[in-house]
């Protein structure tokens, strides 16, 4: 079985004290709510992956790295078990606009809300734990 190497973020902006956080909704291969994401090339490590897919799912150029997770899953997908290397926590601007066009139309829609809402709406428990994580991570 052949593995495809993954690596997320968890972007977000404190607004009134609490954390709001930027979830995307996916519509290529698949419909639902997800954290970004981006899949590691060979000449990649974890970092410079994310640092990429940030950039190239939401327009934005200027975050801040805040923490790591240290926090690995996986899944399978056909005949593929896909792998998330780690999580990344990024600290940025939610005033800044998201621009969803790229090459590869992967997203149609995107949202700046609660930790809360997020949970309901994230499609995968996996992604609704990850969420968890980092929010206990940035209240403690």
């Amino acid at each position: 079985m052949k593995a495809i190497r993954k690596v997320m973020a968890v972007l977000y902006d404190v607004e009134n004290g609490r954390p709001s956080y930027l979830i995307m909704h996916r519509i290529l291969r698949w419909h639902g709510w997800e954290l970004v994401k981006e899949t590691i090339e060979d000449h990649e490590d974890d970092l410079t992956a994310i640092t990429r897919g940030i950039k190239e799912e939401t327009g934005l150029k200027e975050f801040k790295l805040r923490g790591k997770l240290g926090y690995k899953f996986d899944w399978l997908w056909g005949d593929y078990r896909v792998v998330v290397e780690d999580v990344y926590i990024f600290k940025t601007d939610m005033s800044k606009p998201i621009n969803l066009k790229q090459k590869v139309v992967e997203h149609d829609s995107y949202l700046w809300t609660s930790k809360e809402e997020a949970l309901q709406r994230l499609t995968y428990e996996n992604t609704r734990q990850v969420l968890e994580l980092v929010d206990r991570k940035l209240r403690s």
